[in-house]
């Protein structure tokens, strides 16, 4: 009885971590080949980037005059998905200048198709530094549309972009847990027969 119990928490975690990582677009990609899962499914915040930062950010459209500036605080845990590209749809890819203690310099694009014959591209800029506890920086995003479908070129681009300012009040939360690596079933159902 008390082998069933434990097991029954490890089953669901397993499960929870493969439905949050499997979308329509990439599920059965890494049962037939791991290397065509998404590039940036393994790009994580460097540790030294790691606790609570509390400062001040804005965002607005890109080339206006900024907006004012907002209290703003995050929590970064060391070696997890850095979430600002985990939101973009599959299909994109990250090209990292710099994923280090001091400095994080990456672009990450795709295009998608959002109805017949209209192309969506999306492409996010990141371009943070740190400085003992003191960070900076800013992350842009442009989404442009083209396509032969009626009205798809007519849709406006957008641009926009947010700047940061914090300082780290924090060291890193006891909640903070490292990213995992997204398995299959079959991948999980071998470890535990």
């Amino acid at each position: 009885m008390k082998r069933r119990i434990l097991t029954m928490p490890v089953f669901v975690v397993c499960l929870l971590v493969m439905v949050s990582t499997v979308t329509p677009e990439t599920r059965g990609l890494a049962d037939r080949d791991p290397y065509l899962a998404p590039a940036y499914d393994n790009i994580v915040w460097p540790l030294d980037w790691s606790g609570v930062w509390t400062g001040q950010s804005r965002t607005y459209v890109c080339e206006t005059t900024p907006g004012p500036w907002e209290s703003d605080s995050k929590t970064i845990c060391g070696g997890t998905y850095i979430e600002e590209i985990q939101s973009l749809p599959p299909g994109h890819s990250c090209d990292v200048t710099t994923l280090a203690s001091t400095s994080i310099i990456m672009t990450c694009e795709g295009t998608r198709e959002i109805y017949l014959n209209c192309f969506q591209t999306i492409r996010v800029a990141i371009n943070l530094s740190r400085n003992g506890d003191s960070m900076t920086g800013s992350v842009t995003t442009n989404i442009t549309h083209a396509g032969t479908a009626a009205g798809c070129s007519s849709i406006t681009p957008t641009c926009q972009q947010t700047e940061i300012q914090s300082n780290r009040t924090g060291s890193e939360p006891p909640t903070c847990v490292a990213a995992v690596e997204p398995v299959t079933w079959g991948h999980v159902k071998a470890v535990y027969e």
